[in-house]
């Protein structure tokens, strides 16, 4: 008869319970949420977003600026489709992150074994995170940005790993579908390729050739044809003309107004920079106000729109050109100010100075306060002017989600959680620099994967800080990525560390043998 083993399989039971506990808590925080605020809450972007939603709604055309990308309208076209309410969209949210969350942990699982708790443990790190928690609940790209970027890092880790071209078109679809929703993440999209090369490194040219048209064939029909329609509706071939209208406003200030190049432009602009050039810097002035040198641009050039992009990325050129130790210290500073700028006060709070000397304060801390999130909510009826939104929202019925209970839900609940969103965010940092550190000892496709998700949360990053301004927002980004290169580096490193601590119990048992042997000849 064979003997039963009757160890109990601790190490699984724990990751059990890890994961269990992330389920059950990651789901209690979005109902709480979802009663507080059933619809999602609008910003000012939801205005351009909504475009092409209602557009494909109402009249079967896709009528979408040519700033955005058609990733999150279809999202929300989608979502109204089938179920005819806004308040699907914040369960369409919180079933992707639960989605990266599996994924992450599943990609875990396949490079360190089955049943291990850093897995479950980088599970319940996404669906629990209140930084991602919050961001899921606006009519804004971060609830799904952040989900499909996760699923694009987990695919290209699994081509990695497995490298077929299935899982290369899987990882350059989930790839493609990222970036359109948001062109921040248009850098993985070369990164997957580098990737799946070098792990295929060694099939031959043939194979390797096969798997990097099946990687590139998403990137290739969905970004190229999206920018093949730009082409034909807008006049010009790219994903957005967001680019030059970003890059002329982080380099506003070091135009060159003397310069003969563009000189009618520089002269329409000059008393506006040379004001800006004496102010703090305010990328809402440069680009939105009737001061500023973007809306004077904007207005010359309001019949040819393609020219107006043309001399914004002429004078950011040349600005950047002419000043690339002053872009590099902004884009690095606003970088610094969005990851650590929060707990670098006391209070969260910084000071400045606008060009009439009054002193604000303010914070890059989300506001966790229920009043300032019903401000928020209240956007709807601005965009109703606009779009029948009233049609679609859950909340209008105040009968049942009255302002009271959903206050004392927000406050009761979700505010505690919402306290621990620094050390949250400072844990994922932590994380990206602790899984950094560990490549020395990482050996094989795991050190190729967490060297990628490494460089993707620092390029997220980066791309935030040189692009825009310090909005807490975008590090919501981050989060998945960090969980996935932290639990492939912890398992890394057990696996790494397990024979040398075999060996050293081996030792102690051989030791502790021998003292045993010594007593007994002693007495």
């Amino acid at each position: 008869m064979k003997k039963r083993d009757l160890r109990v399989p601790w190490i699984a039971i724990l990751a059990g319970l890890l994961a269990g506990g992330g389920l059950v808590c990651g789901l209690w925080l979005r109902v709480q949420f979802f009663r507080s605020f059933p619809d999602p809450i609008p910003t000012q972007d939801a205005w351009g977003y909504l475009t092409g939603a209602f557009g494909l709604l109402q009249k079967g055309q896709f009528d979408l600026f040519a700033q955005r990308t058609p990733g999150f309208p279809l999202i929300v076209w989608l979502t109204l489709t089938v179920s005819g309410s806004f308040a699907a969209l914040n369960i369409v949210n919180g079933i992707l992150t639960f989605l990266a969350g599996v994924a992450v942990a599943y990609v875990a699982g396949v490079f360190g074994g089955p049943s291990r708790p850093p897995a479950a443990l980088a599970f319940a790190f996404v669906v629990v995170h209140p930084h991602i928690l919050y961001w899921e609940h606006f009519l804004q790209t971060e609830g799904s940005f952040q989900a499909f970027f996760t699923l694009a890092l987990c695919a290209i880790a699994l081509a990695v790993l497995r490298t077929t071209p299935r899982h290369a078109a899987a990882a350059g679809v989930l790839t493609a579908i990222a970036v359109l929703i948001r062109p921040q993440g248009m850098f993985l999209t070369p990164l997957m390729l580098l990737a799946i090369a070098w792990a295929g490194r060694r099939l031959g040219r043939r194979k390797l050739l096969w798997l990097l048209v099946a990687a590139a064939a998403g990137p290739l029909l969905l970004l190229g044809g999206w920018s093949a329609r730009n082409k034909v509706v807008h006049g010009f071939f790219g994903l957005s003309n967001l680019g030059p209208f970003q890059a002329f406003g982080v380099s506003a200030r070091w135009i060159d107004l003397e310069s003969p190049l563009l000189a009618e432009d520089k002269a329409l602009i000059s008393d506006s920079i040379r004001r800006y050039q004496t102010m703090p810097e305010n990328l809402d002035f440069v680009l939105y106000e009737q001061d500023g040198p973007g809306y004077l641009i904007d207005r010359k050039y309001a019949s040819d729109l393609n020219r107006r992009d043309e001399v914004y990325s002429a004078l950011a050129r040349e600005a950047i050109l002419h000043h690339p130790v002053a872009f590099v210290e902004r884009g690095l500073n606003t970088t610094y100010e969005m990851l650590f700028f929060k707990w670098a006060k006391s209070k969260g709070e910084f000071a400045f100075r606008d060009d009439q000397g009054a002193v604000w304060f303010a914070t890059v801390e989300h506001p966790v306060e229920f009043a300032t999130n019903a401000l928020w909510d209240q956007q709807w009826d601005y965009l109703d002017r606009e779009f029948s939104v009233n049609e679609y929202r859950a909340a209008r019925d105040q009968a049942t989600y009255t302002i009271m209970s959903r206050r004392l839900i927000f406050d009761g609940y979700l505010r505690p959680v919402l306290a621990w969103e620094t050390p949250f965010i400072r844990g994922s940092l932590i994380i990206t620099l602790i899984a950094l550190l560990s490549l020395p000892w990482l050996r094989g496709p795991r050190r190729l994967v967490v060297a990628l998700s490494g460089v993707s949360v620092i390029m997220l990053a980066l791309t935030a800080g040189f692009l825009s301004w310090a909005e807490q927002r975008y590090l919501s980004t981050l989060h998945g990525g960090a969980a996935l290169m932290g639990a492939l580096a912890v398992t890394g490193l057990v696996e790494r560390l397990l024979p040398r601590m075999r060996w050293l119990k081996r030792l102690c048992s051989a030791r502790w043998r021998r003292r045993r042997t010594q007593r007994l000849v002693w007495r």
